[in-house]
């Protein structure tokens, strides 16, 4: 037996080989030498095997690319062994919190300022070369200008003893990579229903850190020790939208996971549109704090830094599997973040990596090719739309994802907030079908308006623009249109939830258990829309009275809307313009168009109290009370409720501007009127509503000599909003009206008052405060209320337990501190945040942590200084302002250093001086 025939030649090996391999390796062996040959010219050569060329080619020559950046086993790693030095700088090292290939992070104190901070710590071998030290320090210093709220803010960079380091803000929480190993390794039930175990990250719990102990535990989805996934018996979802089969607690999962990618991608369009691309976005470098709010790290740290071999292998590994497929290439660009991002959502919703396989090779073939199983397919629970949101950032070609951060952002919101998606187009019928199923209540009440206004609003916009084209309008038509149109806007803001409510509803306004549309900017946008629409018209049909009224109608609308997002520039333009459109029209007898004038000014008033122009508000409360009673006279039915109103907006005013029997003498009147109206309509939920709030401003007022009207006042103010919110859940503004009572009254108590029975109103308040801001972030009011409610809590327990008064205080501040920062044309939050740090300072003085309260007492005149520049006529400010400086002068001289008193002293004597201000604390 010829034994030769049993075996095969080096030379037979040769023959046989797959000659696209051998044609590939001829190609990288012709680039490692420096020749520039590229795929299309190895097909062009060999057209046979072009369709096979073209595949493979770029998987082999992608490898080749990734071996020589990051996974040589020739090279020499980087010695992260690094001695754990005692101080770097101003930073003295507490213990170490983390590393991985690209060094080591320590928590430490920076002791100039006596903070917490983290530091990482660079391998030495990562900066030798001068180029990669000049990069690194170039492109931190871009990091460090990042100042975005899910972005961990880098403090800077530095040197000490050869190692090279930068300092960031400390975040307590836990990575996301942790949380999705955790799930995985823990029995679950498929999406169950079982909300007891679900995981509840950023769900509002103030009392304890059952969220935080449910992250760290995995707890993504509701699961039961010991069961087994079961997801064949169950239907299908459609979408996010509170389908029948879909169990609350999981619906619930997918929206947080959504929320994760909207903080992220929110962030991600920040640096780009700051020139910073991160290039490493992957579960790792997201950390979730107790609070739910993400933070991404290493920003810069990917661009500065080309990551050389590392001895953590599985590291990257795990980079590997998040990079988009033209980042394997050598090219990266903004969709890139996006892709990796829609990778790491992709992750976290099917706890499985989306590209497998048994090499790095095939991961790298996979991410090219853009093998991988739908979302879905893992697990069929996941909604579609949710699906078509990460499949769109997955997109293999860059110009088929999100172009940007915004959009991502945008469409993961429209998920959360159950609205159709931009990933997954359905038509007009499809949408109002999918409405109809979530709102069955909504839908059946307007039904009836299909026939005339379509299945959206977009179409008919698109009916109005070709009404305006043709200019062929009949009286009629009108008519139909604008009631079309006023109907569909009175979903978008109605007087009873905007603040504060209108006391008599118009026939257009739903009922209270109608349910709304939230209040956003993409409601603000649409009713931009509205307003063309309108000032359109009306040049068309100028003599049409109705059609004015409905002008100014939709112009308070949009005022409502831009005062309820915060935005009182955009809200006052619209006011006046509301007004402008009113004077043209003789009232004569007209009841409802006084009416509507005082309601505006009222709310006009309001934006200028908001802003502290106070003096201006005032105006506008007593332009609005005169037309009130002149009317109230000819028919004094019709104003009551909007008088009682004016009287309580024109207290406030008076109250800020010191005229304080003034002040009592209007909100009692208000309190007077409300009553009379209750005790006529009992079931009237407006007039319950003004009387609560009436009552809570007059309860400062009321006699401390008679316990029995302030109990009454309280009690009262309670009782009334815990029945509303009872009966009405899904109002969220009686949720913050009885968050906003529950703290007033604790704020404006006596000492004497039983201080356990106050902590558990506070705690109450703050536990309904945190999860309305959590619900509802694009609210400013639900933040302030939750700020105020901490700050009194943190005056409150001071009296027993500062450290816990202190704690309080600083989550108050870091709320006012964010307000700040977004809204910085808006001077009472520089206000707030300055009396929470003149009562942080307070509670740290107490205890003897000098340079700390100094700290605080300097910051908060630095933020009242601010809000004194912007409203220069306040002496209330002046006379705060030179009282901080005391606080300064007395914590410098306990300090025992006199010039730093003296300096303070005088600063506060020159205000007194300039302003006619008493001297007091």
């Amino acid at each position: 037996m010829n034994h030769d025939s049993t075996h095969v030649r080096d030379d037979d090996q040769a023959e046989i080989r797959d000659p696209v391999e051998a044609l590939g390796e001829e190609l990288l062996e012709r680039r490692r030498r420096g020749e520039q040959v590229t795929t299309d010219q190895y097909a062009r050569a060999h057209p046979e095997l072009a369709d096979q060329i073209r595949l493979q080619f770029p998987v082999m020559i992608a490898l080749e690319k990734f071996k020589e950046n990051t996974l040589s086993s020739t090279a020499d790693p980087y010695d992260i062994e690094i001695d754990t030095p005692q101080e770097l700088g101003d930073y003295h090292i507490i213990r170490e919190i983390g590393r991985g290939a690209m060094g080591v992070v320590y928590e430490a104190e920076q002791q100039s300022l006596q903070r917490r901070v983290a530091v990482k710590v660079f391998p030495r071998q990562m900066l030798r070369e001068a180029r990669k030290l000049e990069r690194f320090s170039r492109e931190s210093k871009t990091a460090a200008r990042l100042h975005h709220n899910n972005i961990v803010p880098v403090f800077g960079v530095g040197h000490h003893a050869g190692l090279h380091y930068f300092v960031m803000q400390r975040i307590d929480g836990i990575g996301l990579d942790e949380i999705i190993e955790q799930a995985k390794i823990r029995p679950r039930r498929d999406l169950s229903a079982d909300e007891t175990h679900a995981w509840r990250l950023g769900a509002g719990s103030t009392a304890d850190s059952g969220s935080d102990r449910s992250i760290r535990r995995g707890r993504w989805f509701g699961h039961r020790e010991g069961e087994l996934p079961h997801i064949a018996a169950e239907p299908e979802p459609d979408s996010a939208a509170g389908e029948p089969g879909l169990g609350a607690a999981i619906t619930s999962s997918f929206r947080r996971a959504a929320n994760i990618g909207v903080q992220v991608a929110d962030a991600i369009h920040y640096a780009h549109s700051q020139g910073v691309l991160h290039r490493d976005i992957k579960p790792s470098n997201l950390m979730i704090d107790p609070n739910g709010t993400v933070w991404v790290t290493d920003f810069g740290l990917a661009t500065a830094l080309q990551q050389a071999p590392s001895v953590d292998r599985n590291d990257i590994a795990g980079t590997l599997r998040f990079m988009a497929p033209e980042q394997l290439g050598g090219k990266h660009d903004t969709r890139s973040d996006l892709y990796s991002l829609g990778v790491t959502l992709y992750e976290l919703i099917t706890l499985q990596p989306a590209f497998v396989a048994g090499s790095k090779a095939g991961v790298v073939d996979r991410i090219l090719r853009g093998e991988f199983q739908k979302p879905r397919e893992v697990r069929p629970r996941i909604p579609r739309d949710l699906e078509a949101i990460v499949l769109k950032a997955m997109a293999l070609r860059p110009e088929q994802r999100y172009a940007n951060g915004r959009e991502l952002a945008d469409d993961l919101t429209r998920f959360i907030k159950r609205r159709p998606v931009r990933a997954r187009r359905i038509g007009g019928i499809g949408r109002m079908v999918r409405w109809a199923r979530r709102d069955p209540l909504a839908a059946s009440l307007v039904g009836t308006l299909a026939v005339v206004i379509g299945t959206s609003f977009v179409l008919v916009s698109s009916k109005w623009r070709e009404a305006v084209q043709e200019r062929h309008r009949a009286e009629t038509n009108l008519i139909v249109a604008l009631e079309s149109m006023d109907q569909i806007l009175g979903r978008f803001t109605s007087s009873w939830m905007a603040r504060p409510a209108d006391l008599e509803p118009g026939p257009d306004d739903p009922a209270p258990g109608e349910l709304q549309l939230l209040v956003s900017d993409h409601n603000a946008s649409l009713m931009e829309d509205a307003i063309r629409f309108y000032d359109r018209f009306a040049v068309d049909n100028a003599p049409s009275p109705r059609l004015q009224r409905d002008t100014a109608r939709v112009h308070k609308r949009a005022g409502d809307i831009y005062q309820r997002l915060g935005k009182y520039g955009k809200a006052e333009r619209a006011y006046v313009r509301c007004l402008q459109i009113l004077d043209q029209q003789d009232a004569g007898d007209d009841t409802s168009l006084v009416l509507i004038k005082a309601k505006v000014l009222n709310q006009l008033g309001l934006v200028k109290h908001s802003t502290s122009r106070f003096v201006e508000a005032e105006q506008q409360f007593l332009l609005a009370r005169d037309a009130l009673i002149a009317q109230a006279q000819k028919d004094p039915a019709s104003c009551q409720a909007e008088l009682a109103r004016t009287f309580s907006n024109l207290g406030q005013s008076q109250w800020l501007m010191f005229h304080h029997n003034d002040a009592k003498r209007s909100h009692r009147t208000a309190v007077s009127i409300l009553e009379t109206l209750v005790d006529r309509e009992p079931d009237h939920l407006s007039y319950q509503l003004a009387l609560a709030r009436a009552y809570r401003a007059y309860y400062p007022f009321a006699s401390d000599r008679n316990s029995d009207e302030r109990n009454h006042v309280k009690s009262a103010g309670i009782a009334i909003l815990d029945e509303l919110v009872l009966e009405h859940p899904q109002v969220p503004d009686y949720q913050c009206e009885l968050a906003e009572i529950l703290t007033a009254t604790v704020r404006r108590s006596r000492r004497s008052d039983d201080s356990q029975e106050q902590i558990a109103q506070l705690q109450r308040g703050i536990k309904i405060a945190r999860n309305l801001s959590d619900a509802y972030p694009a609210i400013p009011r639900y933040k302030v209320t939750l700020a105020d409610a901490l700050k009194t809590m943190g005056q409150l327990v001071d009296r027993s337990d500062s450290d816990a008064a202190i704690a309080y205080l600083n989550q108050a501040i870091h709320i006012y501190r964010s307000l700040t920062s977004n809204f910085p044309d808006v001077p009472a939050y520089h206000f707030l945040c300055a009396m929470a740090l003149r009562e942080h300072a307070q509670a740290l003085f107490r205890i003897g942590r000098l340079d700390q309260s100094r700290a605080s007492a300097e910051q908060a005149v630095e933020d009242l200084e601010t809000y004194a520049r912007l409203r220069s006529d306040n002496r209330m400010a002046w006379g705060m302002l030179a009282r901080l400086y005391d606080q300064v002068a007395e914590t410098s001289t306990a300090m025992q250093e006199t010039d730093a008193a003296e300096a303070a002293r005088g600063a506060a004597l020159q205000i007194r001086q300039k302003w006619d201000v008493r001297r007091g604390r």
